[in-house]
């Protein structure tokens, strides 16, 4: 993230971070010192997310999860450009964002105290991990990496220490004394089963340049779970790439075999650097390659571009998003949909589907019977693309109610055809349950997407009756969550065996309870002896992950065989049966 560190106590390097805790004035300086490339394409409209009024949105990660994305990312301000706490809002469309707060500011442990940045979210097994910089009060500005767990996106639990900080960075890292260790990304290393990788910005041994550095856990049940997997690369006075006063937010994805390794420098224009790797994410640093900075991949100018990340839709679809200080809105995130060309190595950017209206195509007072057409108006690409919608029943006095879109003829998507799409529909009625049990009123729109709706269409029953189906109360769909309510709030005690984890070596438990509450969790054998106790204490509201190494009290390794993990509560005890291997 965009940081007001210093990282020398020379006199230019002290105006120098001074400069940098302005939003972006670091960027502006470079710009009038070098003059813009010209470029021969502008940029492709893209699908904006803004920050809650009052607020701008800093670094953040998107994670697609059922209908919904869910994007955190730093709120900051002008009185503090840094950012203090993290802002969540959601989307089923990319376009039209609800805020949802993220209940994540500062924490009460030492590391995080201060501040919280960079967040990077992951969901495995069914829990989420909030992947996030911490800083501290004392020393001042210490910067750590922390990681959050949840089931609902709402509330979160810490970890009681960080995974990686200026303690354990030492291969590569002279972070201490100037705390520099921030903007993790976390992802499983491809060449080795159940071993994850954190890669994170941190100041190299020379004092002067950062690094992405990489934090990795361990397969084997008898080291540390997190520990210092080297940097990335090694800068060197004759390799002009890699002398960077600013490597931030680092990030990781491959296509058609190739990795990519983008972050953010503060090179002047264009900051965010393109790198590949055809051989692995870690281990191979030697193999990473300095490609061009983004504008060279795109072919056009992306100077007020920073904090950039890559993430793939369930269909497969990549995307690519920035915050961008030249969105007409102001400091927002861009999201673009991501091209691939067989063959070719770059990508190219363009404008993300999505369905800008729906409406009726005729009167918007029908007889059962008689056509109301609609028409769907796409935006992007949206070629093989789908428009998922739900029909609201309008009823004067009492709340909108879902109804099936099949109760009254329709589908539950249209394929994208062209702008607009012409749904031809027959009307059908079914009969309404409020003070004009004669006439049905409607609104389609698409689904969980309220601002894309139709206007009422009001369809009256046909003299004589009929016209439609019966009412079918065994079908009628629930009334969406009101905006900020939890996606999934627990209300039982539970604990699962997680089949993986990327917080270490070991056993993962989930430990998820409604409410605070006393409790403990024992590994027992099965003569129910008690092998090791895993917490005994106070635990809190939400998802708890508690790690087993595979050892006893005593250290010793559990031999293989079948143990059980046992969690006691005031109101409930809940065993699960777990294999240990050899």
């Amino acid at each position: 993230m965009r940081c007001a560190c210093p990282r020398s106590q020379t006199a230019v390097s002290r105006l120098l971070s001074a400069a940098r805790s302005w939003q972006r004035v670091s960027f502006a300086l470079f710009a009038l010192l070098a003059a813009t490339p010209v470029m021969g394409w502008a940029q492709p409209p893209a699908a904006v997310l803004n920050a809650r009024s009052g607020y701008s949105p800093k670094d953040f990660t998107i994670l697609r999860d059922g209908a919904w994305y869910h994007a955190f990312y730093i709120e900051s301000t002008w009185d503090d450009p840094l950012g203090t706490r993290l802002g969540h809002s959601r989307s089923a469309d990319l376009y039209h964002w609800e805020y949802l707060d993220s209940n994540f500011g500062p924490g009460t442990a030492a590391f995080d105290n201060a501040r919280v940045w960079a967040p990077h979210l992951v969901k495995v097994d069914g829990v989420f991990y909030l992947f996030y910089a911490g800083v501290s009060v004392t020393p001042a500005n210490q910067q750590s990496i922390g990681v959050a767990t949840s089931t609902d996106l709402s509330t979160w639990n810490r970890l009681s220490a960080p995974i990686m900080d200026c303690a354990h960075a030492t291969a590569h890292s002279t972070c201490t004394p100037f705390g520099q260790l921030r903007d993790p990304f976390a992802m499983p290393d491809p060449t080795t089963p159940g071993r994850w990788l954190t890669f994170y910005a941190t100041v190299f041994t020379d004092g002067q340049n950062m690094v992405p550095g990489i934090a990795a856990t361990s397969s084997a049940l008898d080291t540390a779970p997190w520990t210092d997997a080297g940097a990335v690369f090694t800068p060197d006075p004759n390799v002009w790439w890699t002398n960077q006063g600013k490597v931030e937010s680092p990030h990781l994805f491959s296509h058609d075999g190739l990795w990519y390794l983008l972050f953010t420098s503060n090179a002047g224009n264009n900051p965010i650097t393109v790198m590949t790797n055809a051989t692995a994410p870690a281990g191979h640093e030697g193999d990473w390659q300095m490609r061009t900075r983004l504008n060279g991949v795109l072919g056009y100018d992306t100077n007020y571009w920073f904090a950039s990340e890559q993430f793939t839709d369930t269909d497969g679809r990549d995307y690519f998003a920035v915050v961008a200080d030249d969105d007409p809105s102001g400091r927002a995130i861009q999201i673009r949909q991501m091209n691939w060309t067989p063959g070719d190595w770059k990508f190219s950017l363009s404008q993300p589907f999505g369905v800008s209206t729906i409406a009726w195509t005729g009167s918007q007072v029908v007889t059962a019977g008689a056509h109301a057409d609609l028409a769907f108006y796409p935006i992007g690409d949206y070629a093989g693309r789908q428009a998922h919608i739900e029909v609201v029943e309008k009823d004067t006095g009492q709340p909108d109610q879902l109804i099936p879109p099949s109760s009254i003829g329709l589908p539950d998507y249209v394929d994208m055809t062209g702008s607009p799409t012409i749904l031809p529909w027959v009307s059908e009625f079914i009969p309404d349950d409020d003070d004009t049990p004669n006439r049905l009123e409607i609104q389609v729109r698409l689904a969980n997407v309220p601002a894309v709706s139709t206007t009422t269409l009001y369809i009256n029953m046909p003299s004589g009756g009929g016209g439609g189906h019966p009412r079918d109360e065994d079908h009628a769909r629930p009334v969406p969550q009101e905006p900020g309510t939890p996606s999934t709030p627990v209300t039982q005690v539970t604990l699962r065996a997680l089949k993986e984890t990327p917080l270490g070596s070991g056993i993962g438990l989930l430990v998820d309870l409604p409410t605070s509450s006393p409790a403990r969790v024992d590994i027992i054998d099965l003569a129910g002896r008690r092998v090791r106790t895993l917490a005994n204490g106070s635990m809190p509201k939400g998802a708890t992950v508690l790690m087993w190494d595979r050892r006893d009290e005593g250290g010793q390794r559990v031999p293989a065989g079948i143990v059980f993990a046992r969690l006691t509560t005031p109101e409930k005890t809940r065993m699960v049966r777990l294999t240990v291997g050899n």
